[in-house]
């Protein structure tokens, strides 16, 4: 043998052991058969064992000439399993590049059991333990030699050192590189799995790949993306307040990272507003970066916050009262005109309070209160009351109109109630303003017709004591005048004929006097006197007349217009409608009294009540609405003249 052929040994182990063993790193399985089959082949006499603890089953491979030897040492092996971690582990931070003898009894053990398995005669056999670069023990290789061969030297035992260098070496190229591919793998799956969208983009801008969400994102396929730039993919106002990304990539740049919100346009017209990360990745070299651009679809957020902010303005922008309470009364929100108007200090902490912390225990709502709010969960409630001014001035009237927020998804579920409320102290004013102003009116009114009632008494006197003594007394003389002419005569028959008409002169002065007497003097309730009214307007006529209704406590100026309206409209059917029947409806409830008179006459004309000339319907239209009340003539619906009058009672409302 050569002098240097043990060392060409070794480097020829250390030579085939890198190749061989290079392609199968990342196996550990093919890693460690290799290893144990190259190291016993060199070595020759004897049997290699590569036993490795890397994962959750150790990996034990053994190589003997014999394949016989082998299948026994393999069991012997496979029933060290639940021993190969702790086996290893106990040569991690040893200095030992060979160990001949191991550490512990039991691993003594076990190597006599595998000498027995080789050799029944030799007692050699040595442990090399594979390290990393931390010192942490990987694996073992165990070799023991057949009987009759030498034990192992010194060129065996540097021989042994170089191939566990050598593996060592090899073993942790192939964690590195079985670490990156898992890592590489879980990249590949995070990133083709996330759900949202994920993008890589090269240092300009363009992009490299996309995931299926930011395909669903941005609405084009992986395909069509492939090479856009950041332009092609954001919304007009995205670029304005972004640019070319530019500024975006500079802040990551600076910090790693940046993120901002911007406005995706697809395709077909749609956007669709994400939260863009951006994050610089450098290769390991540091000869290129990339960017990892993370698309979160905010649509939805983003919309719901517009509305939010939209509301917000709108609320804070109203005049009115609007508050906003959760369903059990708490308030969570009042604007700034609701805050102002009942003195509430604007930084009140809203979350201590309830609705009825704004309303009097003891007041009095104009109209009723609310005294239950669970009535409003169930919808809307509207009506009148009164707020508590936190300033400790006087309540507050307001209009209220508090309905159910429900729930946006699930329109069952009630979740806030809502109110908006207007102060009416202005509108009470002016409409004690306007009442104060009508009773004024009605009073004026009083005081009108009593003058001209007066003035009718006066008108009455006088034609009683003047005109009608007058023509008694011219009728006295004519008689005694006559009484002195021949019987039959034309003078006599003179005198008879303007006798006559001096008595009809009489007659109708006293139907005057009669007509220009109030109708309450006259003891008569009103049904009665418009019943008398048509009796003598259709007497010695076919006209069917009636009378229905009858109405209660009415004062007498009101008892005048409605005689007086009804007298013209009786007249007026007499006159000019030429009707068969007449009826005449008296009617009342608690805010109003009413009549109408109706006939079956040829109708009025259309434009009749409003053409000049008719002193009579414009009379009746004054007197009417001097009282506040309304007075409609117009073609009744079955034919014929509708005369319809409403005038209010002075307690227009119920108690």
């Amino acid at each position: 043998m050569d002098a240097d052929e043990p060392e060409l040994r070794r480097w020829r182990l250390m030579s085939e052991l890198g190749a061989r063993l290079t392609e199968q790193a990342n196996d550990h399985v093919a890693f460690a058969r290799v290893a144990a089959e190259t190291i016993g082949r060199e070595l020759r006499d004897g049997a290699a064992v590569v036993l490795l603890g890397l994962g959750p089953e150790p990996i034990m491979q053994v190589w003997h000439p014999d394949p016989a030897r082998v299948r026994l040492v393999q069991d012997l092996l496979d029933s060290m399993k639940e021993h190969a971690d702790r086996w290893v582990g106990e040569f991690s931070g040893r200095d030992e590049r060979v160990v001949r003898r191991p550490p512990t009894a039991e691993q003594r053990e076990y190597l006599r059991a595998l000498r027995r398995y080789v050799t029944d005669y030799l007692d050699d056999g040595v442990v090399a333990p594979l390290r990393e670069s931390s010192a942490r023990a990987r694996g073992l290789i165990i070799v023991a030699r057949d009987h009759g061969s030498p034990p192992l030297d010194a060129v065996d035992m540097r021989a042994l050192e170089s191939a566990a260098d050598t593996l060592s070496l090899v073993l942790e190229l192939g964690l590195a590189r079985a670490g990156q591919a898992a890592a590489n793998r879980r990249w590949e799956t995070a990133f083709e799995s996330a759900a949202i969208g994920r993008a890589i983009l090269a240092a300009g801008g363009t992009v490299q790949r996309v995931n299926s969400a930011a395909c669903a994102i941005l609405g084009r396929s992986a395909a069509e993306l492939d090479g856009m730039g950041w332009q092609d993919l954001v919304d007009e106002q995205t670029l304005l307040a972004f640019g070319d990304l530019r500024d975006l990539l500079d802040e990551a740049r600076a910090r790693s990272s940046a993120g901002t919100i911007a406005c995706v346009r697809r395709p077909d017209g749609t956007i669709r507003w994400t939260f863009v990360t951006v994050t610089l990745v450098r290769t390991a070299d540091g000869a290129r970066d990339v960017w990892d651009l993370q698309f979160a679809d905010v649509t939805e957020q983003h919309e719901a916050e517009a509305r939010a902010e939209m509301f917000q303005s709108l609320a804070e922008s109203s005049p009115d009262f609007i508050g906003i309470a959760d369903v059990n009364g708490g308030v969570r929100f009042v604007n700034a005109a609701g805050r102002a108007l009942v003195g509430m200090p604007a930084d009140r902490d809203l979350s201590t309070t309830t609705m009825h912390d704004f309303y009097l225990a003891d007041a009095r709502p104009i109209d009723r209160p609310v005294e239950d709010w669970s009535q409003v969960r169930e919808g809307l409630w509207e009506g009148l009351s009164v707020l508590r001014d936190w300033r400790g001035g006087e309540p507050i009237p307001v209009s209220v109109r508090t309905f159910t927020v429900r729930d946006r998804r699930s329109a069952h579920r009630p979740v806030a109630i809502a109110t908006v409320q207007r102060d009416i102290r202005r509108n009470l004013a002016a409409q004690r303003e306007i009442e104060q102003l009508a009773e004024q009116r009605r009073l004026l009114l009083a005081e009108l017709l009593t003058a001209e009632q007066d003035e009718r008494e006066r008108i009455a006197q006088d034609v009683h004591d003047d005109a009608i003594q007058l023509l008694a007394a011219a009728q006295l003389r004519l008689q005694l005048l006559a009484a002195g002419l021949e019987p039959r005569g034309p003078q006599r028959t003179a005198a008879d004929a303007v006798a006559d008409l001096l008595a009809s002169a009489q007659a109708s002065l006293r139907q005057l006097l009669r007509d220009l007497e109030p109708t309450h003097q006259q003891g008569r309730l009103i049904e009665q006197a418009l019943a008398d009214a048509a009796e003598a307007f259709f007497a010695g006529t076919s006209t069917e007349v009636t009378v229905t209704g009858s109405l209660t406590d009415v004062p007498p100026e009101v008892v005048s217009v409605f005689y007086r309206a009804g007298r013209e409209a009786v007249s007026n059917a007499r006159r000019h409608a030429g009707a068969s029947r007449v009826d005449i409806a008296l009617a009342e409830d608690v805010e109003l009294w009413r009549l109408r008179v109706s006939d079956n006459g040829v109708g009025i004309a259309e434009d009749l009540p409003v053409r000049a000339g008719h002193r009579g319907l414009r009379g009746m239209r004054s007197r009417v609405e001097a009282v506040g009340g309304t007075c409609r003539i117009a073609r009744g619906s079955a034919g014929g003249t509708e005369v319809f009058l409403e005038i209010p009672r002075p307690a227009g409302r119920p108690d």
